[in-house]
């Protein structure tokens, strides 16, 4: 059995096996992980219905040639090859025959019907290419080729939950940017069959090509098939996406031969994350993770390898372990500071995922234990790491010589526990297991026990370790234990002190319920997200409650008007209800042993925020625009829509909660075909409101480059944020933030065409500020310098902090706030020649909290209000 990594191999390692011992679940994880990505390749080719058909074909020539590809190379680009011969090859036979059993078969369509169905696919094409990328590659896998959410993510390289949001965010912006009259019918149109039947499809040819073996028979029975399944090539007149599919295709055919799908020369260097580095334009791809060029002719010198690390992973015995995942990473990144710390990030989503998240190079063991990686760009210290879910983790600093390493993996101990209640005794499901090993702040993993209490943590290497244990109803709870390496240690048994009930009928003066749908009727919204708190003292928004959780818990509002939960407080706290950033009801003083709760709803005032529309000269026709109003949280790094708004005028009116005046809250206006509009708003006293102009642009804007230190040398781990010229928004939050590739390079893509503000920092160097224009094409070389520490005194009781550094003229270089950055404990930042002045400001209320210069001798910085 091949052996997974959180139940993961990659595509090459389970085509291998399939190949050399016709493993169909192998063969099946390979189809998982490419079909929706060959999906995306074979919509450029064909219409919805035949690119299920070409990606069929596909695999199954794959099989019949398997013997073709060589183990070396990235699996990817040689189907994406097989993909372009199979549909030029269907194109000319197309060309040449007129297929008489279609003609035949078909019955002519009603000619009102085929207009009608025309004009939707025009319409349909049309909104979808006005949309944002990420927004598109949703949903064509969704919509078009029936893919689920889960599918999608490992198609796209992205959590589930953001392609969830995705999906829901861009179908309401494709309903919005069709006619009312379509909206229904047009969706409906595009919803197609799953891959299930090609999937099986596929796996049946596996087996069949297995048990035939490579026979003469076999073979041709094969291809036949595939060309059977190309007929569906001739129907190809009707493209509902084809020029959407094109925009959200990788350009992996930059790397192919056309007329040739086998791979090319084998790679003297294994690539990490070969399939990543396949989707990337030539020019790109790092020069340590190039394969090493065949030797040179006509006189010509050979190329120079490429330096890598090597070395092998093997047991306590010293023997070899095969299909043992390598990881190489900058010490600089958190999760690789220490194996512990990659051991935890490793257990939240799998090794796999966070190392690429990081920028780490992955490798695997060969069947000898050896590993090859190509050696890092850059002379920070790192981390290799050798992980199994079977034995565990263990790592050693990269040496001085890095071509004959060692690591042993052992067989890690296992360690399972149960939590119940002190008082009865009962199992408590749910209940949050955190560990950290025993001289460490940071923890390694977490578990949830199931419904019989019980928990089980992946082998964690020999020590002392510390659990923490959280659960709904209880005190949280504590323990300590230690390992030994190969002792299997007995079950941990917990007990948690289960805490005192909250229920409390929560009423108005007349003693009539609170309900959420009653308040929902008062504020205007159907169904609002209300949070009750209880907590040791009042805030003003709710980035204060979530940034300071030890202070405050929540209790659930039910549908009988009832406020149930439970309490940590000895008698009386203070009781506060929220709708998204708005809060409803405050009780200063709440007896929690009480039976009921009265209170009023707080007096609800609007400050009109108006809005005015414009585009540019070049932007798209005016369509529907969406505005939205949020709580930037001090700094918008949270975008909870206050109130929302869609509009097709050239003014709009958004009542702001007067909640905010004097604060500032977000605006964020999208329109189909323009960049993202996002800016931050002082919300003023006045009565008669604020006025803010949008001007919408077309996404059209782009920037690249790379990010290196004074010695020339690409940076790992970088930081980017982008800003207007004066270090104000330019986008929303989410497209704003960057971080650089392994060998330093950026991208950042459907921008508005203006002049904006890079924000840069990196480890160990200063942050800078550069002036970028997204409408230049040219590459950008941005040179980071080493700085130092300045210490900054802040004033007591400001438990998180954000800090804005600037230069001689007050442009920024550094700002947290656009970052999403808040800084706990000790505040420094690091500063070169232009830093000059820094600001400080509350990170859970936005409020200034000091400002000073920085002083030339290196003393730490004291604040000034």
């Amino acid at each position: 059995m091949s052996q997974q990594v959180h139940g993961r191999t990659t595509p090459e390692h389970d085509f291998e096996r399939w190949r050399r011992h016709g493993d169909a679940a192998a063969l099946g994880r390979v189809f998982d992980r490419l079909a929706p990505e060959l999906l995306l390749v074979a919509a450029h080719f064909a219409d919805r219905g035949a690119a299920e058909d070409l990606v069929q074909a596909t695999f199954v020539a794959a099989i019949t040639d398997a013997a073709r590809w060589q183990a070396e190379r990235p699996l990817m680009p040689w189907l994406v090859g097989i993909v372009a011969n199979l549909a030029r090859r269907e194109r000319e036979r197309a060309s040449r025959r007129v297929d008489a059993e279609r003609l035949t078969a078909n019955t002519p369509d009603d000619p009102r019907a085929i207009a009608e169905r025309e004009e939707t696919n025009r319409l349909l094409a049309s909104a979808l290419r006005g949309m944002p990328r990420h927004y598109r590659q949703v949903l064509t896998l969704r919509l078009v080729h029936g893919l689920e959410p889960l599918a999608i993510a490992h198609a796209l390289g992205s959590p589930p939950a953001t392609i969830k949001s995705r999906l829901q965010r861009g179908m309401a912006m494709l309903q919005r940017a069709l006619p009312a009259g379509l909206r229904a019918p047009a969706v409906a149109a595009l919803s197609f069959p799953s891959l299930a039947a090609v999937r099986t499809a596929v796996l049946a040819h596996g087996k069949a090509h297995v048990l035939a073996g490579s026979g003469a028979a076999a073979s041709a029975a094969l291809v036949t098939g595939g060309m059977l399944l190309m007929k569906k090539f001739t129907l190809a007149a009707a493209v509902v996406l084809a020029t959407a599919a094109i925009l959200t295709v990788p350009s992996w055919w930059d790397h192919q031969d056309a007329t040739a799908p086998e791979p090319a020369a084998p790679m003297d260097v294994p690539a990490a994350d070969s399939v990543r580095l396949a989707q990337r334009p030539e020019a790109e791809v790092m020069p340590t993770r190039e394969a090493v060029p065949a030797p040179a002719t006509n006189g010509e010198a050979p190329a120079v390898a490429v330096p890598v690390v090597r070395g092998r992973v093997v047991d306590e015995a010293g023997r070899p372990l095969a299909d043992i995942g390598v990881y190489l990473g900058d010490k600089s990144v958190q999760m690789f500071e220490t194996t512990a710390q990659f051991l935890g990030r490793a257990a939240f989503s799998g090794p796999d995922g966070e190392a690429q998240h990081a920028k780490a190079q992955i490798g695997r063991t060969a069947a000898d234990g050896s590993f090859a990686l190509a050696l890092p760009p850059n002379d920070h210290p790192h981390l290799l790491v050798a992980y199994s879910a079977a034995r565990g983790c263990r790592g050693l600093d990269l040496p001085a010589d890095p071509t004959a390493i060692e690591i042993v993996l052992p067989v890690d101990p296992v360690l399972t526990g149960i939590v119940r209640g002190r008082i009865d005794q009962q199992p408590v499901a749910g209940a949050r297991i955190n560990c950290w090993p025993a001289a460490s702040g940071y923890p390694i993993e977490f578990r949830h026990s199931d419904e019989q209490g019980r928990f089980q943590f992946q082998p964690l290497p020999a020590g002392s370790y510390r659990l923490g244990i959280d659960a709904e109803g209880f005190a949280e709870g504590k323990a300590d234990f230690g390992l030994l390496t190969g002792e299997v240690p007995a079950t941990l048994q917990i007990e948690l002190e289960p805490l005192p009930p909250i229920d409390l009928l929560f009423v108005d003066a007349a003693d009539q319920a609170w309900t959420p749908a009653r308040i929902g009727g008062e504020i205007g919204v159907k169904a609002p997200k209300l949070v009750a708190l209880i907590s040791e003292r009042p805030y003003q928004r709710r980035e204060e409650t979530i940034a300071e959780t030890w202070a405050s818990y929540r209790l659930q509002l039910d549908d009988d008007g009832h406020l149930r939960g439970f309490r940590s407080l000895e008698d009386a706290g203070v009781f506060s209800l929220w709708s998204g950033g708005e809060k409803l009801f405050e009780v200063l003083e709440v007896d929690v042993r009480a039976d009921r709760l009265a209170a009023p709803m707080l007096e609800r005032r609007t400050i009109a925020l108006q809005v005015g529309i414009t585009f540019a000269p070049n932007a798209p026709a005016p369509r529907d625009v969406h505005l939205a109003v949020t709580d930037p949280s001090g700094f918008a790094t949270r975008l909870e829509p206050l109130v929302e708004r869609d509009t097709t005028g050239q003014l709009c009116v958004l009542p702001v909660p007067a909640q905010f005046v004097g604060s500032e809250c977000g605006l964020l206006a999208e329109s189909a075909g323009c960049a993202p509009f996002f800016t931050v708003v002082p919300i003023p006293a006045q009565a008669d409101g604020t006025w803010q102009q949008v001007v919408l642009s077309p996404g059209t804007g782009r920037l690249t480059g790379v990010v290196v230190g004074e010695d020339g040398k690409p940076l790992t781990n970088v930081r980017l944020q982008l800003a207007d010229p004066d270090g104000h928004w330019f986008v929303p939050p989410a497209l704003a933030r960057r971080r650089g590739d392994l060998d330093g390079t950026f991208e950042f893509s459907g921008l508005p065409p203006r002049p904006a503000r890079l924000l840069v920092s990196a480890p160990e160097h200063a942050a800078r500020g550069f002036d970028v224009d997204p409408r230049r094409p040219e590459r950008l070389r941005l040179e980071l310098r080493r700085g130092r520490d300045v210490v900054i005194r802040t004033p007591a009781g400001t438990t998180a902090q954000c800090a804005v550094v600037r230069d001689g003229s007050g442009r920024p270089l550094q700002d947290d706030r656009l970052g999403g950055t808040k800084r706990y404990g000790e505040l420094s930042v690091r500063a070169d020649v232009e830093a000059e002045t820094v600001e400080v400001f509350d990170g859970a209320t936005g409020e200034c909290v000091g400002a000073g210069r920085i002083p030339a001798d290196g003393s730490p910085l004291v604040l000034q209000r």
